[in-house]
């Protein structure tokens, strides 16, 4: 589950990318909870009559233990006149990098996607991102003119190849103007709150020069808090101090749990150390009641029977079945796990055929791994190896390849042990199919990482939901930043 923020954290640095005109380099130290965790490097320069602009960023995060590497890597070509030419993105979350290159049109993308890290897929077509937006170095412009002329709001729409097609809108308004350390030297600044459309709870503090070229990135993700600070290459790439994301984010509640993984129903009380307490959602099995603006009341049924159904806008949502770059239910492996899975006496109902599947992808993964990234689908039907994430997203794609519509679902379990702590909520994935039981299609919750028999218990807190889409992954993992490390869990009933 901790890779799945790290990737929300990692799309959050790459915004936007900005280069010198003269064509050259910058280079940051990334540090997460005080502690260095890697380095971003930025370049700009020449490609024949175009510009390219060059981001690279490489974070180390630890899980207990163990270290987690993660990569990206992404360019942006546009002309002298600041018409979009081509962007491509290289992530390495797992094993295996995922990549997509796009190449605008005057009527369409271009998208080619990098499978598995060294196969390319056929080249599809996209629609061109809709409305006007402003390519990297156009930003930097209209930015720079804006602060020459005083102004104390600069509002951008621009494009970053590790998200996509899809826009997004950065506001940024003048707090003051001031000085700050840069590489030794105490130089003048501009102070800044800024906001993403895409983040909108979340805000940045963000200290640039005159040309709106960063200096110092300050975020507070609730219980995580992110600092990019210029430096030369050397300060950059010096040694690292992963700080750790797992153990500093376990929830102790106020009670013990018996028998955890067959408990039924249960009811908490959960609040928030911060300002206030985001709505927890109400779907699936479990209801949210907000008590105050720091506190609700959360009543979870792990029975399927007498859950309400699902909004008709989800139950017609085709996200929920189509394959994706995380989500590969067309991926030859996959399928190949399928047919393994159901074989030839495979139940007809689809509910039994979902549990069946729950209980392969427990088997199917033999290596219980906390040092995978973020893995696809089909580099976990290879490697056969993960923890809760993968499992999750392993038994979405299998879903989805046997028609039935999954997502996953980003929340908290309790555990009675996990290094070394006893009773305590972890942070964790699991599965949700949408099933018809004659009422209704309901989302009914499959936890293929935890146990072979029990497939969902009632200490399973769903905090938000994804499809696992391109545009909607990240918007949706967002959501759960501002609750770690900052809610306490009240164990009211348990049966």
């Amino acid at each position: 589950m901790m890779r799945a923020v790290a990737l929300m954290l990692v799309m959050m640095i790459g915004l936007p990318v900005r280069g010198d005109d003269a064509g050259g380099e910058r280079w940051y130290i990334v540090q997460m909870q005080g502690k260095r965790c890697g380095w971003m490097h930025e370049q700009e320069k020449k490609d024949g009559e175009n510009w390219r602009n060059e981001s690279e960023l490489k974070l180390e995060i630890k899980r207990g233990s163990i270290t987690v590497t993660i990569s990206v890597e992404s360019s942006f070509v546009e002309t002298a006149d600041f018409k979009p030419v081509s962007m491509s993105s290289r992530m390495m979350m797992g094993a295996m990098p995922q990549g997509k290159r796009y190449r605008f049109g005057p009527d369409g993308v271009e998208v080619v996607e990098t499978v598995l890290g060294q196969k390319e897929g056929k080249p599809t077509k996209e629609p061109l991102p809709d409305g006007q937006w402003l390519t990297p170095r156009a930003v930097e412009r209209l930015s720079a003119e804006k602060i020459a002329a005083g102004e104390k709001e600069i509002v951008v729409r621009t494009i970053d190849p590790s998200i996509g097609l899809k826009p997004i809108t950065a506001t940024s308004k003048l707090l003051e103007q001031t000085t700050l350390e840069v590489i030794g030297k105490t130089v003048p600044a501009y102070k800044w709150e800024s906001k993403i459309d895409l983040y909108p709870t979340i805000s940045t503090t963000t200290f640039t020069d005159e040309r709106a070229r960063p200096l110092r990135n300050e975020t507070d993700l609730g219980g995580i808090k992110l600092t990019i600070v210029r430096a030369d290459r050397d300060l950059a790439m010096a040694k690292v101090e992963p700080p750790e994301l797992l153990l500093s984010t376990l929830i102790t509640p106020d009670q013990a749990i018996a028998k955890p993984r067959t408990l039924s129903k249960a009811v908490y009380t959960i609040e928030s150390t911060g300002d206030s307490l985001a709505d927890i959602p109400t779907e699936g099995g479990q209801r949210f009641e907000r008590i105050g603006p720091k506190s609700g009341r959360l009543i979870v049924d792990a029975k399927t029977a007498g859950r309400a159904c699902a909004p008709q806008a989800e139950v017609k949502d085709a996200g929920f079945s189509d394959c994706t770059t995380m989500v590969t239910c067309g991926d030859a492996e996959v399928k190949a796990a399928l047919g393994k899975a159901l074989g030839a006496d495979a139940p007809k109902d689809r509910a039994a055929r979902a549990e069946t599947l729950r209980k392969f992808v427990f088997n199917y993964i033999d290596k219980k791994s906390l040092d995978v990234g973020f893995a696809t689908a089909a580099e976990v039907a290879r490697t056969k190896s993960g923890d809760c994430s993968e499992h999750g997203v392993l038994l979405c794609a299998l879903l989805r390849a046997d028609h039935i519509p999954a997502r996953v679902v980003a929340g908290v379990v309790y555990v009675d042990e996990f290094a070394g702590k006893s009773g305590i909520f972890g942070y964790h994935m699991w599965t949700q199919a949408l099933l018809d039981d004659g009422s209704g299609p309901k989302w009914v919750d499959l936890d293929a990482a935890l146990s072979r028999e029990s497939g969902f218990d009632a200490t399973h807190i769903a905090l938000t939901t994804s499809s696992l889409s391109e545009n909607e992954m990240t918007n949706s993992l967002v959501q759960l930043a501002p609750l770690m490390g900052t809610i306490k869990i009240k164990v009211e009933s348990a049966e």
